[in-house]
């Protein structure tokens, strides 16, 4: 059981300095980009973003039907959760990136 939990934080180090690199990354790209063409440039970040989590979403879904019946439960609540949080910082994004296209035109 241990090794199970090393490996998860493991892995959650991993995503957190993802997460860090991508955000220097994004903010590098937005200080050297064309003004007029930034808010597009995200909008298709955030739809190429979208399709490779819907992807990972198809194959946890599957995988939710394999998994033993005393985890089930717990296992798709979890996957509930995190397509919801997910859908919900799509909608936020797709919001702002709607409203600063109105201003912008």
């Amino acid at each position: 059981m241990e090794d199970s939990s090393h490996d998860h934080l493991q892995i959650l180090g991993q995503l957190a300095l993802e997460y860090e690199q991508k955000q220097k990354e994004l903010q590098k790209i937005i200080q050297d980009a064309d003004p007029d063409r930034i808010l597009q440039q995200l909008v298709f970040r955030a739809e190429l973003t979208t399709d490779h989590f819907r992807s990972a979403q198809r194959v946890l879904l599957t995988l939710l039907c394999a998994t033993d019946e005393n985890r089930k439960d717990e296992v798709k609540k979890a996957a509930i959760a995190l397509c919801r949080c997910f859908d919900e910082m799509r909608i936020l994004f797709q919001s702002l990136a709607d409203r600063s296209y109105k201003i912008q035109k």
